[in-house]
């Protein structure tokens, strides 16, 4: 099947490269609101993963997740595992921002649990949206 859809994966060492090799632009603009981070062929999530996990979007984490970071991806397994994984990672990024954040302010009263959010993932070859 991967060689009748053209399926390749991005080895996890390409993907830090790209993400590092850009990361000026990242650090400037990304966190901003506004700012929409697409991944057209998110195959298991490994791009958005990556960028949760390096903390480029933590000042505006929450926001991010919910409502500017969208994905693609035609295969139904590779939909399911990158929505494990892109929720996974942004539930333990979440967590380990409150725990910082509680350990500065209060240290002996735990964290609250992040928020059920999702992230907005949709099988299919083509995505239209009314703006």
């Amino acid at each position: 099947m991967q060689e009748k859809l053209g399926i390749v994966y991005t080895p996890i060492e390409v993907v830090d490269f790209i993400i590092h090799s850009i990361k000026y632009a990242l650090n400037k603009h990304l966190s901003d609101k506004d700012i929409h981070i697409l991944d057209p062929f998110t195959g298991t999530g490994s791009f958005i993963t990556r960028l949760i996990q390096g903390g480029l979007i933590n000042s505006n984490l929450a926001h991010k997740y919910e409502n500017e970071i969208w994905a693609n991806e035609i295969t139904l397994l590779g939909y399911y595992i990158a929505q494990l994984n892109i929720t996974a990672t942004y539930h333990k990024q979440l967590l380990a921002l409150q725990n910082n954040a509680q350990k500065a302010t209060h240290p002996s009263i735990p964290p609250p649990p992040p928020s059920p959010l999702r992230i907005n993932i949709y099988v299919g070859a083509l995505i239209l949206r009314k703006c």
